[in-house]
């Protein structure tokens, strides 16, 4: 993340960063692991960086899912 950071600020780099609850996160808030709403925002991302080992699982999850 630091050095998407140095890109941000130091080389004008134009991102949208979003985040959500994966894993128990989610299932508490949404009942399942992994929203329906996020898996499509993975999906319709231009590209994505997981920043825990949960959200590694996420990715996983909406890759296998595009290629379904």
């Amino acid at each position: 993340m630091r050095v998407l950071d140095w890109m941000i600020a130091d080389r004008g780099l134009a991102v949208e960063i979003e985040t959500t609850e994966i894993g128990g996160a989610a299932h508490d808030r949404y009942g399942k692991p992994v929203a329906d709403e996020t898996v499509a925002r993975a999906k319709d991302a231009d590209g994505m960086k997981p920043a825990s080992t949960a959200e590694v699982g996420a990715a996983i999850v909406a890759a296998l899912s595009r290629t379904a």
